[in-house]
């Protein structure tokens, strides 16, 4: 069901799922990699602090994207953030059912 949002806009609808972002963080919570990756293409931009969700699902449900994501975050990491040193990246965790990434630093993504 979709109800025109602005009557002076017809290309704005808001849909009974919500948002994308809401959409993306519910699909996040239900572990669902294949909702979140919808989400997330439905988005305007995918923030680097969203973007990690994604990665830490792709871990956690062992994903055969994982490494070509944890690389691509890392590239964007590193063009984003001004602050970060060669030394502040450190080799990924291996995967394993239980996400324990431990940043090396204080991450402001």
């Amino acid at each position: 069901m979709s109800i025109n949002a602005d009557p002076n806009n017809a290309n704005m609808f808001v849909t009974a799922q919500g948002s994308a972002l809401t959409r993306y963080q519910r699909a996040l919570e239900r572990r669902h990699v294949f909702g979140a990756e919808i989400a997330a293409k439905e988005m305007t931009f995918l923030s680097l602090r969203d973007a990690l969700g994604l990665l830490a699902l792709y871990a956690v449900e062992q994903s055969p994207t994982y490494d070509r994501a944890a690389a691509r975050w890392l590239g964007r990491l590193g063009l984003e953030k001004d602050d970060l040193a060669v030394s502040d990246y450190s080799s990924p965790p291996p995967q394993s059912n239980h996400c324990t990434v431990a940043p090396t630093r204080q991450c402001a993504c």
